[in-house]
């Protein structure tokens, strides 16, 4: 019994992980059909009983300007461009928060 469990928790993590790879892979090539806001949007449009309207236009991010394309990733995280990803002393800096038992906190993008 509990090796069917383990055999169906590895199989479950493993399809997660294929999957996830998968996605990762493909969409750096073909754009995103949907985003979650724009199903948030959709679904609001909905409850409102309006028409529905599931539209984008994508752009190449070549033809969107540095300037912008950092404006974007500073909202997110302003030393982004020096850590790329891991801001260790942030990771840091939240562990020792999370470590005194106050509201939990995240760190890195």
């Amino acid at each position: 019994m509990l090796k069917k469990f383990f055999r169906f928790l590895f199989k479950t993590v493993l399809w997660f992980v294929v999957v996830s790879i998968a996605l990762v892979v493909l969409f750096r090539w073909v754009p995103v059909p949907a985003t979650p806001l724009m199903a948030i949007r959709y679904f609001e449009q909905k409850k409102e009983d309006k028409n529905r309207v599931f539209k984008h236009d994508w752009v190449p991010l070549e033809k969107i300007s540095k300037n912008l394309q950092l404006a974007v990733i500073c909202s997110e995280d302003q030393n982004f461009v020096t850590h790329n990803g891991f801001d260790m002393k942030a990771i840091e800096k939240a562990m020792e928060h999370n470590k005194k038992g106050k509201k939990v906190r995240g760190a890195s993008t």
